[in-house]
């Protein structure tokens, strides 16, 4: 347990900023790509990411690590083009 403690006390979190977004229309993004790291906070509606399409649940957060595509889907039905 000390060595984990260790690791989260060498963590270093910054604030940067935050946007509220309503979307209206589901969509999915194939390769969701982005330098930094990024937390998305689903209050309502359906997220998918990964090629299993995991399930994000209300209320949960998905972390989406800089660096690396992952796929993203977002609302139900089929996505618009």
């Amino acid at each position: 347990m000390e060595d984990y403690n260790k690791v989260i006390e060498s963590l270093g979190v910054r604030y940067i900023k935050a946007k509220n977004l309503v979307l209206r229309q589901a969509f999915t993004v194939r390769n969701a790509y982005d330098v930094g790291n990024n937390l998305i906070l689903l209050h309502k509606g359906t997220l998918v990411f990964g090629d299993e399409d995991q399930v994000v649940e209300e209320g949960e957060l998905l972390f989406l690590p800089g660096g690396r595509a992952t796929r993203v889907g977002y609302g139900q039905g089929q996505p618009t083009v």
